[in-house]
Order: structure tokens, then sequence, then C-alpha cells
């Protein structure tokens, strides 16, 4: 199951950001998080769906919230 919102992988491009803008390696990530490296590779690419845990990590490491990681907008009324 791949990722994609209107055909735009965005977890994987805030992901690809992310680290660009924290001056780290996918392989710096997976040390800290626990992740591997190959599983990282794959959220970037949209080739597989981080489970719940993963999305802790990863939101964790980029000192965010899951809501932002995954570009989700929550509009108050």
């Amino acid at each position: 199951m791949k990722n994609d919102i209107e055909g735009i992988n965005m977890l994987g491009i805030r992901i690809h950001n992310g680290l660009r803008n924290k001056k780290v390696t996918a392989k710096y990530m997976a040390e800290c998080t626990g992740l591997t490296e190959a599983s990282i590779s794959n959220y970037i690419n949209g080739q597989r769906t981080p489970n719940l845990k993963a999305l802790i990590a990863m939101a964790d490491f980029f000192e965010t919230s899951i809501d932002d990681l995954i570009g989700r907008k929550v509009e108050k009324t």
C-alpha cells in the first residue's frame, strides 16, 4: 500500500526535506530511531507505509507532530 495523496508522496517528501534541513543522512536517522535505513528509503520513495511506532520515532527525530510529518491539516470550525 502506497502513502500517495493524489500521486504525491507527502510523507516521503517531508522525510527527505527533514533530512536535508537537519543535514543528516537516512543512515544517521536509522541509527537514532531504531528504524532500518531500507525502511526509511521505502518511506521516502512511497514504497511502504510506516506503522504507528515508526511514525512516532520519525516525528520524535524531527521534533514535530505526526500530523505535521504526514502533512495533515486540521481545520477548526
